[in-house]
């Protein structure tokens, strides 16, 4: 979608700051934060980031789940 590239490359880039373990683990909100604040997004820039960066770590989270769960059998 047109002008999303913003967020989906906030994520590429947030997805830097995961912690990993036994899989990989959620962005930290804090890390979330100093994104918006480096690039001084305005609130309602704040806001979406927030929501489109969230949504697309669940998503990769989830399937990050569902391909450990196939290979366990």
């Amino acid at each position: 979608m047109l002008g999303m590239e913003l967020y989906y490359n906030a994520f590429a880039e947030l997805s830097t700051c995961r912690q990993q373990g036994m899989g990989p683990a959620p962005i930290p909100f804090t890390a979330i934060l100093d994104y918006s604040r480096c690039f001084e997004f305005d609130p309602e820039q704040s806001d979406d980031l927030f929501f489109f960066v969230r949504e697309l770590d669940r998503a990769f989270l989830d399937y990050h789940k569902e391909k450990a769960d196939r290979a366990k059998g």
